[in-house]
């Protein structure tokens, strides 16, 4: 049995540091205090939990949740669950500390022991519920997150954060793969399960292939898949920091059981390295960089993979020049050529029914 999650942390903005609205973070609270021996505590983590960078901003952001998946030296996965939420910066008085107002630069020092108060209008400073495991639990990450932010703005008195954070950390023990299903409470009168996967190397995709194959169309994913195997870097784009992930995860369970390609998720990247296919997201497009050549599927594959797969996410397309309309499911057989074909209804007159 292995523990749900390795350590708890509260990241926050670090005001000390605070320069022109961006900032450092730093660990305000962390559980447990000491390391695990089986688990040691990386403290360059934090730094996930805000890709783009400490930002304030000027109006108040919904909660976001997102997973990055960051791999070590020898193989091993650890999974990062944030969940980040702003709360109202109140004005501080903070003394300046810019060397324009140091007497060896010639310039006059009167402003030196003068204090200011930042910010001059009303500011959210982000505050991240960061949590690390071994597992790919993400739907109970979700969960367990939830109800500690909850318990957080709406805090009962018969109910401590305290409690539900060890709880999180000790109490909760999934079993190995092939287990049954796991039931627990954090102690926030919530009953959740986790289900172990059925098999220690079959992925279990949920719904990200499927969305990937809505989001990205059915052509593209295959250009993916062949990128891939082709040892190629896929680039992903996306505003959402979860269909990164998702789509990762996606690509990765496509490949099952090939070991030639291995997930690294960078959320962030320099331009000398965005070299390869680009996949973008949000708009749906594939583009190649021009200093990479990815060699043309053969075409009868090509296009044998292609109608399988549009008979099983788009149906309707084979179905819309049907002669007789399908009432039920359309039954699919392959004939001796190892074509796939639709076996259609069997026509029955009706009009001498009664003679």
């Amino acid at each position: 049995m292995q523990r749900l999650a390795d350590y708890f942390l509260v990241v926050g903005y670090d005001h000390d540091e605070e320069r022109g609205g961006c900032s450092c973070v730093k660990i305000i609270q962390r559980f447990p205090d000491k390391d695990w021996p089986d688990c040691p505590f990386n403290p360059r983590i934090i730094h996930f939990c805000q890709p783009q960078g400490w930002i304030l901003t000027a109006k108040h952001e919904l909660p976001t949740f997102f997973i990055s998946i960051l791999t070590n030296l020898d193989g091993l996965r650890h999974y990062c669950a944030c969940l980040t939420f702003h709360q109202t910066l109140l004005p501080t008085t903070i003394a300046p500390t810019n060397n324009l107002f140091n007497k060896k630069n010639g310039c006059s020092n009167e402003a030196d022991n003068t204090a200011f108060l930042l910010p001059r209008t009303q500011m959210y400073a982000p505050k991240c519920l960061f949590l690390t495991s071994k597992l790919d639990c993400f739907e109970a990450f979700r969960n367990c997150l939830g109800l500690v932010y909850t318990m957080y703005i709406e805090p009962l008195s018969d109910i401590r954060i305290e409690t539900l954070v060890g709880n999180i950390l000790d109490s909760v023990n999934v079993l190995p793969p092939g287990g049954h299903a796991l039931h627990f409470s954090i102690g926030a009168d919530d009953r959740q399960v986790i289900q172990p996967p059925a098999s220690p190397t079959v992925p279990c995709t949920g719904l990200s292939v499927c969305n990937l194959f809505k989001e990205s169309e059915i052509d593209h994913v295959v250009t993916i898949f062949y990128a891939a195997l082709s040892d190629m870097k896929i680039l992903f784009f996306s505003r959402s920091y979860w269909k990164l992930t998702e789509a990762c995860k996606a690509v990765e369970s496509l490949l099952y059981p090939l070991k030639c390609w291995y997930k690294l998720t960078i959320f962030i990247i320099i331009f000398s390295l965005f070299d390869g296919l680009w996949i973008d997201l949000d708009d749906a497009s594939v583009h190649v960089t021009e200093n990479v050549k990815l060699a043309p599927m053969p075409e009868k594959p090509y296009n044998r993979i292609l109608s399988s797969l549009f008979q099983i996410f788009k149906p309707d397309i084979h179905a819309a020049d049907l002669a007789f309309q399908l009432n039920g499911r359309m039954n699919l057989r392959q004939d001796s050529g190892g074509q796939i074909v639709a076996d259609y209804p069997k026509y029955k007159d009706e009009s001498n029914k009664d003679k």
